[in-house]
């Protein structure tokens, strides 16, 4: 999943999600945490089947 935050280009794996929220884990072993609202916004690029 790529997503476009406020410090650039952020890229990872869904890891959980919720009603509230989806929670990418980055390469790098961070968490980002997505509200659903913030997401239903996104374009969402799929980067391996």
């Amino acid at each position: 999943m790529q997503l476009s935050v406020p410090t650039g280009l952020e890229t990872g794996v869904i890891d959980d999600m919720t009603k509230g929220y989806i929670l990418v884990k980055t390469g790098d072993d961070r968490h980002l945490v997505v509200l659903d609202s913030v997401a239903a916004q996104q374009i969402v690029v799929k980067l391996a089947s």
